[in-house]
Formats: structure tokens, sequence, C-alpha cells
């Protein structure tokens, strides 16, 4: 349930992220989300224990869906990119746009 409520939170700042042009709004939303994926990463480590004790609780036959440890470790991995690499990418164009904004171009 706190994954599903922290992906629609994701989608709707990456849809606000998109559309807005107040830098210093760009920066509280990229904030709120490495907020949401630390709080991801910590629900998904006490997740872990649980479905190592029954992988009935990872398993959604319908859709194929698996979330046992290696499923499980490997999000953590990419929720650890998106942190490491696309955040501070944005935050690296955003000084930028903030300095070319201040020489009026």
């Amino acid at each position: 349930v706190s994954t599903g409520i922290r992906a629609k939170q994701w989608y709707v700042l990456k849809c606000r992220l998109r559309v807005e042009t107040d830098l210093d709004v760009v920066e509280e939303l990229l904030d709120e989300m490495e907020k949401l994926l630390y709080a991801e990463i910590e629900n998904v480590k006490q997740t872990i224990p649980l479905v190592e004790q029954d992988s009935r609780l990872g398993w959604e036959p319908s859709m194929l869906y698996m979330a046992d440890a290696w499923h499980l470790k490997w999000k953590i991995h990419q929720v650890n990119y998106v942190l490491n690499t696309e955040i501070p990418n944005c935050r690296s164009s955003l000084e930028l746009q903030k300095k070319c904004s201040k020489r009026n171009y």
C-alpha cells in the first residue's frame, strides 16, 4: 500500500516538475522527490525480511508480479540510480538555468 501511494505521489511530482517554470519551486519539487525515494527505500528494506519468510507476499499471479528479495534489492538499486544520478543531473541543470536567468539572456 505504501509503495502504491508513493508511486502516485511520484507521478504527481514528476508531472508538476515538467510544467513548473519557477526555478525555486523546481528545487522544492526535487527535494520532495528525494524524500519520497528515501522513504520508499526504507519501506523496501523493511519488506525484504517479510518476503524471505513468506514468498506468497510478493507474488501476484494474474500479472506475474514478483516482489521477492532479489527483485526488491533490484528496486533499491534502481531508486539509488535516480537519487545518485538523475536528480543530481536535474539539480545541475537547474543551477545552470539559474545562472543564465541572472545574466538576463
